[in-house]
């Protein structure tokens, strides 16, 4: 699966898709009706994902997927409904988002046509009778419950414009994110997703972290292509009255929720972006000047 978006490639991203769709087209060359019996496989990698696998047709107990003879479009969905062009037969596949649960490099598929009727038929002698067959991966973007979208970043080499605080005493500070998304989904940060880091890298445990309440979301942009400016607060608390002057790198962590843009693509060319980052005191400082 190429041309993804960024944010779709970490590692903790979970789909949970509505109604994913693999369109499965393929010739039967036969003057009769064929069964096929599949197993499709997501691959990262060069191996197997999780060891999952979504297995199709009545030779596993499922729903028989039947190919006239002639060409056909098959629909393995979700739900069982596919309003595709061009689609002659659409099969329920209740499992089948686990496939894309995390996002796969590939998706194997190995078929085993199999003649089940019992009626009379015409082949020839000899001959070898194949299946042309391709396939397209179809994903509406309507999204259920349990999806996770991870999008990582963070504001680095703080430190040159904080070290020099160290003679200011105070124990908190609210820090402003200028947020600019192109992402059709709105996003959210969580206080256990930030973390605070020192110029070695080290986490600076002692603060403490929360989002200001109305502060907290990410708008999605509706069109997926004009960027939406969002304000992120983060609240930060120390009984290190010096803890500013030790920061250096706040990385974060937003987490996608169901916005209300729906029916619009995910793309590689969609982006999100601190624009720019701020610090605010409550109440002024003290200075210490010993």
């Amino acid at each position: 699966m190429n041309d993804l978006p960024d944010f779709l490639k970490d590692e903790e991203t979970r789909m949970d898709i509505t109604n994913p769709v693999i369109l499965l087209r393929a010739e039967n060359q036969l003057e009769t009706s064929v069964e096929v019996d599949a197993v499709l496989t997501p691959m990262k990698g060069n191996a197997q994902i999780d060891g999952k696998e979504v297995k199709v047709g009545s030779g596993y107990g499922k729903t028989p997927v039947v190919l006239a003879s002639g060409k056909n479009v098959i629909a393995l969905s979700r739900t069982g409904e596919c309003t595709i062009e061009g689609v002659t037969s659409n099969v329920k596949v209740e499992d089948i988002n686990n496939l894309l649960e995390t996002i796969p490099d590939d998706i194997e598929v190995d078929l085993q046509p199999v003649v089940r009727n019992e009626g009379y038929y015409t082949a020839e002698l000899g001959r070898a009778y194949e299946m042309p067959s391709s396939y397209e991966v179809d994903v509406p973007l309507s999204f259920e419950q349990n999806l996770n979208i991870v999008y990582n970043d963070s504001v680095q080499d703080l430190n040159k414009d904080l070290n020099d605080l160290d003679k200011v005493i105070l124990k908190k500070a609210n820090v402003l994110l200028t947020v600019d998304n192109a992402i059709p989904l709105k996003l959210q940060l969580k206080p256990e997703n930030v973390l605070i880091k020192d110029v070695y890298g080290n986490e600076l445990t002692t603060v403490k972290k929360t989002i200001e309440e109305d502060k907290q979301y990410v708008t999605e942009s509706m069109d997926g292509e004009k960027p939406v400016t969002s304000e992120l607060v983060l609240n930060l608390t120390s009984e290190d009255t010096a803890f500013l002057s030790k920061i250096d790198r706040i990385c974060f962590k937003l987490t996608a929720v169901p916005g209300s843009a729906t029916g619009v693509p995910l793309k590689d060319t969609q982006w999100l972006k601190v624009t720019s980052i701020k610090l605010s005191v409550p109440g002024g400082v003290n200075v210490d000047l010993n």
